[in-house]
């Protein structure tokens, strides 16, 4: 898969199949200090492969993962643990 963006505002599957993450940019308006955005490799229940602690401030995180990116061996998932619904707003670049 190559030059693929997937925005997500809310849990669920980015992929349904193998894939690599190159970049992951979080954008947060009004987050609560200590929400955090998480991919799994394998579905809800998958491997932990990324875990951003989200900052309370408005404004944008990049993370640029190195060389080849973080490989998905299985499915991406998208989770949010936050306060309230709706304040961050996370694009995945594969």
């Amino acid at each position: 898969m190559a030059n693929y963006s997937k925005e997500m505002t809310a849990d669920g599957a980015v992929t349904t199949t193998s894939c690599t993450v190159k970049q992951v940019i979080v954008s947060s308006k009004g987050a609560t200090a200590g929400d955090i955005v998480v991919l799994r490799d394998g579905g809800a229940t998958g491997t932990v492969v990324l875990y951003l602690v989200v900052g309370a401030a408005n404004g944008t995180q990049t993370v640029d993962l190195p060389a080849g990116g973080l490989n998905i061996g299985t499915s991406l998932y998208y989770s949010e643990q936050a306060a309230a619904a709706g304040k961050i707003r996370t694009t995945i670049i594969l």
